[in-house]
């Protein structure tokens, strides 16, 4: 299976990445942006082209994965917000997630495969059809760049996350 990078060089990098132009939200399909941080906070923002964005933002204590586990958190908890039988575009800033959902990249951890299993869970009851992009995070935004605009928003999710976590007392 394939999966896009809005990035030249990651795609030119890896034969089953292939170069996507657009870094619109377009059409029927349901977008949903995900990160997730070293810390265990992890945010998603699922969007519709011409809807405002519905940010959602969950914290889960970091293992030895750290941020690997977060980012997969955050594309779980955005995928677990979509209406069944949708079309959707997931869009990460870690190329990982392609590449373990797309099958291109063999997982080695066990965190990481239960995690990758829960996100195949929720596509599977859901009747989703998804597509995986790569989109570089930490970018700044030009005129009409709604994929670093939304990769923003789902960071700051994740950040806020952290800060906003429940007390260990």
């Amino acid at each position: 299976m394939l999966a896009e990078s809005t990035c030249p060089k990651t795609a030119g990098g890896y034969p089953w990445v292939r170069h996507r132009e657009s870094r619109l939200v377009l059409g029927d399909e349901i977008y949903v942006f995900s990160d997730g941080s070293s810390l265990g906070g992890y945010g998603a923002v699922v969007v519709q082209a011409g809807q405002e964005p519905l940010v959602l933002v969950g914290f889960e204590l970091p293992g030895p994965t750290k941020n690997i586990a977060a980012e997969l958190n955050g594309a779980l908890l955005g995928l677990s917000h979509v209406r069944a039988d949708a079309s959707v575009v997931l869009v990460s800033d870690y190329l990982g997630v392609a590449g373990w959902m797309t099958g291109n990249w063999k997982i080695k951890d066990v965190t990481v495969k239960a995690k990758t299993t829960a996100i195949r869970d929720v596509i599977r009851a859901n009747w989703l059809t998804v597509k995986y992009v790569h989109h570089r995070g930490h970018q700044r935004r030009a005129e009409g760049d709604e994929f670093t605009r939304y990769n923003k928003l789902a960071d700051e999710a994740a950040t806020r996350a952290n800060s906003e976590r429940p007390s260990s007392r």
